[in-house]
């Protein structure tokens, strides 16, 4: 095979491959791989110490919790995943642990490893200090009555059954006004009966007045009396017979009587209808009257019961805050006292540390004083035992000779003249002479001082490692 064969071969293959990675990655890439924001670091309370272990944490995005982790040993570590279809690029993260918001945010940005050290915040009121005690928040430790005073919790107590009632007499004060409103509306609409009952009233006895002037029969029998009272008339003057003239008279009469009697019927009529018409008026208006009544008790039940349930709900809520509240105080009080009691263990662990290491101190002590004196001891040992032994050398020899030794031999048994040796480098060449060199170095008391510093080196070695 040609070497132009052999690349183009190489070339081919390099081609395959890279068309086959840059398919799997359009292909990764249109399956929406997802990219995560990693943040760690620290997180403490308001007054800058490490929340406690297991505290909740969330990461928000547009009020959604994204990402929950739990802090431990005062760090964190959360990483917030875009999920497939959503964006989250360049949108502020915020942070919270328990109930608690935190100071810091920070802008999402895909692939990226931020360390934030995160500070909490903190509400002055009665369950959020509890709260924040047990989330880690507050420092049990603060001055006082461990972060809530009787008095304070007190005054916490008053102002949420303040706010408590504010809110209820402002939910009762909405409900009198919208009842006040159908009331009124009755009130108009009971009036507006009694005006149109009061009109179709007048109208009835306007027309039954008209009716009255208007009645025919009483008309007719009038016309019937004038007319034979103009005979009448007539033939008297006329001077007509007698018969004529009671004839007359007795149609008058007839007459009269009929006219008196539709009079009497037609005021008969008016008076009834009159009366009728008031009953009518009286009915109406006593209707309205009654609806009246009945549709405002019926509102002031509704609203006596609307209020009560309002009572009765702000009470149960009140009720419910103030057992939270005491519940919380209680769970404080039970932290406080349980710090208090870690605080003590721990500070009675110091104090018998400190004994310890006092007594241990105390006993190194009385050790090394203890073999500096047997040192010492032995020292003096050793240089009575020198000197006796110079003393029983010069005593040898003075016996044989001034300097000399027995055979004409020197105390150190070497011929005249030849210089004496020293007797080991442990003894100095002759009493009051300073040895020289290696035998200086091997001094007893030059030994004896290496020994007790080599004794105490060790000593604090040994208590360094077992600290």
């Amino acid at each position: 095979m040609s070497r132009f064969s052999i690349l183009m071969a190489l070339f081919i293959l390099s081609l395959t491959i890279s068309l086959s990675l840059t398919k799997y990655v359009d292909t990764s890439l249109a399956q929406g791989t997802p990219v995560s924001h990693a943040f760690k670091g620290s997180i403490v309370n308001a007054q800058g110490r490490p929340v406690r272990d297991g505290a909740n944490m969330k990461a928000l995005i547009d009020g959604n919790a994204v990402a929950q982790s739990t802090a431990q040993g005062g760090q964190y570590k959360l990483i917030v995943t875009q999920p497939q279809g959503v964006s989250f690029s360049g949108k502020t993260v915020t942070f919270t642990v328990g109930q608690y918001k935190i100071n810091e945010t920070a802008k999402w940005q895909p692939g990226s490893n931020s360390v934030l050290n995160l500070t909490g915040q903190t509400q002055q009121n009665t369950v959020n200090r509890a709260r924040g005690a047990i989330a880690g928040f507050i420092d049990p430790n603060r001055a006082g009555s461990q972060n809530q005073p009787a008095q304070a919790h007190q005054q916490d107590l008053r102002a949420l059954e303040q706010r408590i009632n504010e809110e209820k007499n402002q939910r009762i004060a909405q409900v009198r006004s919208g009842f006040q409103q159908v009331i009124d509306q009755t009130q108009m609409d009971a009036d507006r009966e009694k005006e149109e009952a009061k009109l179709n009233y007048d109208m009835e006895l306007r027309n039954i007045e008209n009716d009255s002037g208007q009645n025919g029969e009483a008309s007719m029998h009038q016309q019937e009396l004038d007319q034979t009272q103009r005979q009448y008339d007539d033939a008297k003057q006329r001077g007509a017979g007698r018969q004529h003239l009671d004839e007359l008279e007795r149609r008058l009469i007839r007459v009269r009587g009929n006219l008196e009697r539709a009079r009497s019927q037609s005021t008969g009529d008016k008076s009834r209808r009159i009366s009728n018409a008031k009953m009518e008026y009286d009915r109406r208006v006593s209707q309205a009257d009654r609806q009246l009544r009945e549709q405002l008790s019926r509102m002031k039940q509704e609203m006596s019961r609307e209020i009560g349930n309002i009572e009765r709900e702000f009470g149960q809520q009140l009720q419910s805050q103030k057992e939270e509240a005491q519940r919380q105080q209680s769970d404080q009080q039970r932290m406080a006292r349980e710090e208090q009691s870690q605080q003590k263990r721990m500070d009675m662990e110091r104090q018998r540390d400190e004994q310890r290491f006092q007594q241990e101190e105390d006993r190194m002590k009385r050790e090394m004083e203890m073999q500096e004196e047997r040192m010492n001891r032995e020292m003096q040992m050793d240089e009575q035992r020198m000197r006796m032994e110079e003393d029983r050398m010069r005593r040898m020899g003075q016996g044989s000779g001034p300097g000399m030794g027995p055979g004409g031999q020197g105390p150190d048994g070497m011929a005249p003249g030849v210089p004496m040796k020293t007797r080991g480098f442990l003894m100095n060449p002759k009493p009051g002479s300073q040895a020289q060199g290696f035998n200086a170095a091997m001094d007893p008391t030059m030994l004896a001082m290496i020994g007790i510093a080599i004794t105490v080196l060790a000593t604090g070695l040994t208590l360094f490692k077992g600290n």
